[in-house]
């Protein structure tokens, strides 16, 4: 349990290294640990709204919202051009093999399967990772206009995962 409680709390230190590539200065720019509490209160929203029209496994969505990035604890946050090129699922899943090692071997299953496996789940948690994306583009924009880029790139997505998450076009900021 202490390594993936050490995990979480490390997430403070993480910069969000997109926003920094795009000029938002280290003093200000969103942590990691920030991100995951966007991503948390995302999740809770568009899951409570799926769950009008299908079951879903709330918790799920919860523990994978809590654990989706947990890995850049140790390998910080990787800009996803990069995790494009190298074999970033490899060295994820021994990350979180890992920092679940010390947790009881059912909840550690339990856990790396969530985080790995495809499901409505996982899915709203993408939607809410870029909804939490979006959300942040548009505060920094205004002074840094280098995150366009990311706001589009946020957009794209959120287009491509309204297919299956339909309720996320009702999110407008």
């Amino acid at each position: 349990m202490k390594r993936l409680i050490s995990a979480i709390f490390m997430l403070k230190d993480v910069p969000r290294i997109g926003w920094v590539q795009r000029g938002v200065p280290l003093t200000i720019v969103e942590n990691v640990a920030t991100h995951v509490l966007l991503v948390i209160a995302f999740s809770l929203l568009i899951a409570e709204e799926v769950a009008k029209k299908r079951k879903i496994n709330k918790e799920k969505v919860l523990i994978i919202a809590l654990l989706h990035d947990v890995e850049e604890s140790k390998i910080n946050d990787i800009p996803k051009f990069l995790k494009e090129k190298l074999s970033y699922e490899d060295v994820r899943k021994e990350i979180l093999r890992d920092t679940f090692k010390d947790l009881p071997k059912d909840l550690a299953k339990k856990y790396l399967g969530y985080l790995l496996e495809d499901s409505i789940e996982k899915k709203i948690v993408e939607a809410a990772d870029n909804l939490a994306m979006l959300y942040v583009a548009k505060i920094y924009k205004k002074n840094y206009p280098g995150v366009k880029e990311i706001e589009e790139f946020a957009l794209k997505k959120l287009e491509e995962l309204a297919k299956d998450v339909h309720v996320i076009k009702n999110f407008k900021f």
